[in-house]
């Protein structure tokens, strides 16, 4: 396995990691666990939110299992949470256009962290992965891990 290739299978392996916590966590939260640590990690406790996390979280893990060419699924991971980063950033601006086009009483206090989910905060660092292996993102070789 080359270098670039260890790099990363960690970085997916980290992620996949920090995608099935926070899965695990929005879920709970969605099922009506009320942890009081989860509102400082902006878990907004959404099962659908949650099962999207866990499933990117799956995605990423299943590299460590690939023999033939383990980085394909990393890779499709930093698809899929750059992919689920911009809906869930177009869902941020429709909910403030929501509150801002109907008059809220909501709108006045509102700050970008009321619309910030872990769903965005991973999909960063999935983004970041993939400007960082952006020649090795390509639909041959995501192609292989059946997107």
């Amino acid at each position: 396995m080359k270098e670039d290739d260890s790099r990363l299978m960690w970085f997916g392996a980290l992620l996949a990691a920090a995608y099935l916590v926070f899965g695990t966590l929005e879920v709970l939260g969605g099922i009506g666990y009320d942890g009081e640590r989860l509102g400082d990690l902006y878990v907004q406790g959404g099962i659908m939110d949650g099962l999207v996390l866990l499933v990117i979280g799956a995605v990423f893990a299943f590299g460590w299992k690939e023999r033939d060419d383990p980085s394909v699924f990393p890779l499709m991971g930093i698809s899929l949470g750059t992919i689920f980063l911009v809906i869930y950033l177009v869902l941020m601006g429709a909910n403030l256009l929501s509150l801002l086009m109907f008059g809220s009483e909501h709108v006045d206090g509102w700050t970008i962290a009321d619309g910030m989910r872990p769903g965005i905060y991973l999909g960063v660092i999935s983004a970041l992965g993939g400007v960082v292996w952006r020649k090795r993102l390509s639909l041959t070789m995501l192609s292989r891990a059946g997107a």
